[in-house]
């Protein structure tokens, strides 16, 4: 969707050449490396008010708490939390993993998986109706967020897959979004692994013993001697298969590079293998087989009887060996072996291999077999939200999970249209394939079949191509077409779109009434971006009277139903008390549920939140940590708030040379403050190897172009003093006055206060400009008084 969007939260301004500043003078010293330290958070809930008991989970979390301790990790062990503890446990905890090289939380409890989002559930939690669990339960993002700055290791394990009474007392009031089994899948990304006692889809057994199978499991392994983190789970994985009767499959997402990770480490080394007479020299250290994990871990991917003949040779002994053993004798009960020594298949039993990407991203038990079974495995790896066709029992796969898996997709469609080819929805869900590894010709072809048997997702996609030009030329006359009988259909994207246009005018007329018409169209079924469209409307007055309380029902509205532009719009008008009283807490909140449903301007605004302290305790590195997270996506706001930063050193060391990097990235992402600090940093020879008014007065012009006051101020100086251009005090002058025209701060408070400082021409111009506002009378002779300045605060105030 194109709707216009007001990120404005994030942008803090005036600091100009002058030194004037309206920033918050913080001092803090720069965060500590990493110090190879482990640390772990451990939580078991099982007091739970409203549902009743958990037996097992305050008992594994204390023994896992033991556990890790003997294994050198600082321990924080904290039971039966509440959602305000819960919170509170993990901001406390970031801190702590952010200069360690491991960083592990363990959480024993109920969890919940709603509309394809995982929150674990506080003791404290009533969950009476589904949009409750953003203000009653925690994220699991929020718990990937707490260990993700650990240098080596953020590993997060969930014991907390129990079957949940929560989802059978609860009142949904959006069908679209369900309450699955189990927890859903994920994919974190760097150097994090989240570990779940059942794989997505599934439910965990709490166990009749004194720990759930899979603590069982875990106790069990953790303190094993040169077991590397994959091969941990791996075995904790055939110990709850085994102890459940295969009911209970452990899984664990996320991917590490190829430095091992020990818990213990190993005390085996390769030997030094020397010249012999069956081959040449050969040195351990240098071919790779230093590491023994390492060289295991090469054969098991290879796994072949000759891969496990060579680490063999190389490894006669010890517990790797135990376990090649092993494996080559699996390999050899898979029947009699070829020439080659490889086992062979009997000649008249073709083998079928299941793949397992598909039993691994099925959300929903799938049919045994047959057509409906092939049928429901592409619907459960590419169905799309927004889709009018989706049965109603498939979950949505959100465009990560599809590229998660993509072979897997494009297989399982493809076998999918052998048994149903007149199946609309499974064309479009191939094209949606396509279009995400970016083969859009492809796509349109194949939405374009969708569309002739009657898909209305894929006639609204035709129309997107067709408006932005993509694998077509662009023309909005089929564009509209194709998006109109895609909302006939039933496409509340469409909707969305066809709104789009006629509010942006994208080469038709702007019918703000007709754009009103389809937002509202889109909302009354349920759309989240149909009520983030009309609170931008009331927001703004466009189209309609401005009603910032009605903007703010509905940007309400849109946030619960998912809308992250809903959830950052709803943050600003309670920061800034638009449309009702400010509410801070409320505003970080906000922002804090749009960042965590990856929204980076929510992150960037929630950064500013906890540097200037407002609904939460002031907290400079947090505020850091979210601004580089926010500018790691891309947000030019978040790089511009590091530039104050590193200029202003707030929080940090003053360094003019980041600074002017982040400026620079800020800017070229088109932000027009950043701009006009960059030409700060040019006038001051900051940052740069000398300074340089030339360069400076062209980042003030390109920031004056767009409106930035300060710039305009800026280049009033330059023409004032002559620096780099030829004086000008007519330039000068107009420059200065359009600032005011913008009621820009720095310049009322100049000429308020300082006005001798500034030539009599100048001060003239300012002068005419109030007495033509009608705020002063008189002729303008140059002469900045009592009255010239209370018209000047006339100005500023009115």
């Amino acid at each position: 969707m194109g709707v216009a969007r007001r990120w404005a939260r994030g942008v803090i301004v005036l600091v100009l050449w002058l030194g004037v500043t309206g920033l918050p003078a913080f001092a803090q010293d720069e965060p500590p490396a990493p110090d190879g330290s482990r640390v772990a958070l451990v939580i078991g809930n099982s007091a739970y008010d409203t549902v009743g008991l958990l037996p097992n989970p305050v008992r594994d979390a204390e023994a896992i708490g033991v556990t890790l301790a003997r294994l050198g990790f600082d321990v924080t062990e904290v039971n039966d939390l509440g959602n305000s503890g819960m919170r509170r446990a993990l901001q406390e905890f970031e801190l702590k993993a952010a200069t360690a090289e491991i960083a592990v939380v363990f959480y024993a409890g109920h969890g919940i998986e709603i509309g394809g989002e995982n929150f674990l559930i506080p003791v404290d939690a009533r969950l009476e109706r589904d949009t409750h669990v953003l203000d009653e339960a925690v994220p699991l993002s929020r718990v990937i967020m707490a260990v993700e700055r650990a240098s080596s290791l953020g590993l997060v394990i969930l014991d907390a897959c129990r079957n949940n009474p929560f989802a059978a007392q609860m009142v949904m009031t959006d069908a679209s979004r369900a309450v699955g089994r189990g927890l859903a899948r994920i994919e974190p990304g760097g150097s994090i692994l989240v570990a779940y006692a059942a794989k997505e889809g599934t439910i965990a057994d709490d166990g009749d013993g004194e720990h759930s199978p899979y603590t069982a499991a875990l106790l069990a392994h953790l303190e094993t001697p040169g077991l590397e983190v994959s091969f941990l789970f791996r075995r904790v994985r055939d110990d709850v298969i085994l102890a459940t009767g295969g009911e209970q499959e452990p899984f664990v997402y996320g991917t590490l590079g190829g430095a091992p990770i020990y818990f213990v480490e190993d005390t085996q080394q390769a030997p030094q293998l020397q010249a012999n007479a069956e081959g040449p020299a050969q040195n351990a250290g240098q071919d790779g087989l230093g590491n023994v994990a390492a060289a295991y871990e090469a054969a098991l991917a290879i796994n072949t009887i000759a891969a496990w003949d060579a680490f063999l040779r190389y490894f006669p002994s010890g517990y790797y060996t135990d376990l090649a053993v092993i494996a080559r004798d699996k390999l050899l009960a898979l029947g009699p072996v070829g020439p080659d020594g490889e086992p062979i298949g009997e000649p008249d039993l073709p083998v079928f291999v299941e793949e397992p990407q598909l039993i691994a991203a099925a959300p929903l038990p799938l049919p045994a077999d047959g057509d409906e079974a092939v049928i429901a495995r592409c619907d459960t790896l590419t169905a799309y939200r927004y889709d009018p066709d989706r049965p109603p029992d498939i979950l949505p796969v959100a465009v990560a999970d599809v590229t998660a898996q993509l072979d897997a997709a494009r297989e399982a469609c493809t076998a999918a249209l052998e048994v149903a080819p007149d199946l609309g929805r499974l064309h479009f869900q191939l094209a949606r394939v396509f279009a995400i590894t970016g083969d859009y010709p492809a796509a349109l072809e194949r939405y374009r079949v969708a569309a002739e048997l009657g898909s209305a997702a894929a006639m609204n996609e035709i129309g997107l191509y067709y408006r932005n030009g993509t694998a077509v030329a662009v023309d909005i006359d089929e564009a509209i077409d194709w998006l109109t009988r895609a909302a006939g259909g039933g496409s509340t994207d469409a909707m969305i779109n066809l709104g789009d246009i006629y509010d942006q005018g994208e080469e038709v007329a702007v019918d703000l009434d007709e754009a009103g018409r389809w937002f509202r169209m889109a909302a009354d079924a349920g759309h989240p971006e149909g009520y983030a469209a009309l609170g931008y409307r009331y927001d703004y007055g466009r189209g309609v009277e401005r009603d910032q309380a009605e903007a703010r029902r509905l940007y309400r509205l849109a946030a619960e139903a998912g809308s992250s532009y809903g959830m950052v719009s709803l943050g600003y008008l309670y920061d800034w008390g638009l449309g009702g009283e400010a509410d801070y807490a409320e505003a970080a909140y906000w922002y804090e549920q749009a960042s965590l449903a990856g929204n980076s301007y929510g992150t960037s605004n929630l950064g500013y939140v906890y540097e200037d302290g407002r609904g939460v305790e002031a907290d400079l590195g947090r505020a850091r940590t979210l601004y580089e997270q926010a500018a790691a996506a891309g947000n030019p706001y978040a790089m511009y708030n590091l530039g104050r930063l590193y200029q202003d050193g707030i929080g940090v060391t003053q360094d003019y040379d980041r600074a002017f990097r982040w400026y620079q990235q800020a800017a070229d992402g088109g932000h027009f403050y950043a701009m006009n600090r960059l030409g700060i940093l040019y006038d001051n020879g900051w940052g740069v190897a000398e300074p340089d008014p030339e360069a400076a007065r062209l980042w003030w012009e390109q920031a004056a172009d767009n409106g930035v006051g300060d710039a305009l101020h800026n280049l009033g100086y330059l023409y004032e003093t002559g620096r780099g251009v030829a004086r000008d005090l007519e330039r000068a002058g107009d420059y200065y006055v359009a600032a005011l025209d913008r009621r820009n701060a720095a310049t009322i408070d100049e000429f308020m206060n300082y006005a001798d400082a500034y030539a009599v021409a100048v001060r003239r111009k300012v002068e005419q400009f109030l007495i033509d506002l009608g705020l002063l009378s008189g002729r303008a002779d140059g002469q900045i008084d009592d009255a010239t300045r209370n018209a000047l605060l006339a100005w500023r105030d009115g």
